[in-house]
Order: C-alpha cells, then sequence, then structure tokens
C-alpha cells in the first residue's frame, strides 16, 4: 500500500481509430505532496464579487494602473486607443473655420473662457518705455501713411 502523503495518478492513454484492434494502455504514476503545501491555519483566497459590473470594475482597474505605470505619453495614448483598434472617435475642432453659436461649445470643449479686456498692470513693466517710443514714432507713421497715399 501507499503511505498517508502519497496519491495514485491513473493516466489513460487511447490510441487512434486505425489501431482499435491492441486496446488502451495503463500508467501508473505515484507522487508524494510535499511538507511545504501544508499550514497550520488554512489560508482561503479573498472573497470577491463575481458579479458582472464588478468584474468589469476589477478589470477597468487593472487597465488603468497599467496605463498608470506606462513610462512615456505616446505609450499611454497607444494603449488608450488599444481597445478600439484604430482609436476613439474625436472631434477635430478647427479655429479657423467659425461656426454659428459655437462660441459656447469651444468654451466648453476647451476649458477655457474669453476675457475682453487686459489685466490693469498686464504691461506695467513697460507702460513708460512704451509711451515715450510711440511719442518717437507717431510722426514716422503719420508720413509713411502720407508718402504711400498722397504719393
Amino acid at each position: 500500500m501507499a503511505s498517508p502523503g502519497t496519491f495514485r495518478l491513473r493516466k489513460t492513454l487511447k490510441l487512434p481509430r486505425f489501431c482499435a484492434g491492441i486496446g488502451t494502455f495503463q500508467r501508473n504514476t505515484y507522487g508524494t505532496a510535499s511538507i511545504s503545501e501544508y499550514t497550520a491555519e488554512p489560508e482561503y483566497p479573498p472573497i470577491r464579487d463575481t458579479s458582472r459590473e464588478a468584474t468589469r470594475r476589477r478589470n477597468k482597474d487593472v487597465w488603468h494602473e497599467k496605463i498608470k505605470n506606462l513610462a512615456t505619453v505616446e505609450q499611454k495614448f497607444v494603449e488608450l486607443n488599444m481597445p478600439k483598434y484604430y482609436g476613439y472617435w474625436s472631434c477635430h475642432l478647427k479655429d479657423t473655420e467659425a461656426k454659428i453659436n459655437g462660441l459656447e461649445f469651444l468654451k466648453y470643449a476647451t476649458r477655457t473662457h474669453i476675457v475682453e479686456s487686459l489685466p490693469d498692470n498686464y504691461y506695467f513693466d513697460v507702460k513708460s518705455e512704451a509711451e515715450k517710443l510711440a511719442s518717437d514714432l507717431q510722426d514716422k507713421v503719420e508720413a509713411l501713411i502720407d508718402l504711400h497715399f498722397n504719393g
């Protein structure tokens, strides 16, 4: 007889149909269970929710972690587009083609807002120099405009 830590595995080898008259061969294999496989206290796998939504959420979390661990932005973009193979549909916004009432959508899509005027202190550091240069250039610009239109 076999010892208590031994198990018996019986493998059956079946031959193809053209060898049907020969029959089947049987081979016995014996092995012993390792002592390190047993613990004093049983170890169970964690209990997981197996519902469809929980499984999808777990798969999504694994995918998100994979994307976070990628090295470059290009690799992340490629991985993001892999579920659709050719990529997700995207909207191309062109600032050269103004759409009717498109400003609100463009502000929403780009998360921007439009400021009608510049802040008060925007040119504070160059304002005095600009005023001095403007007075010097005013006569020269007027002379060029006069020469162009009056010949």
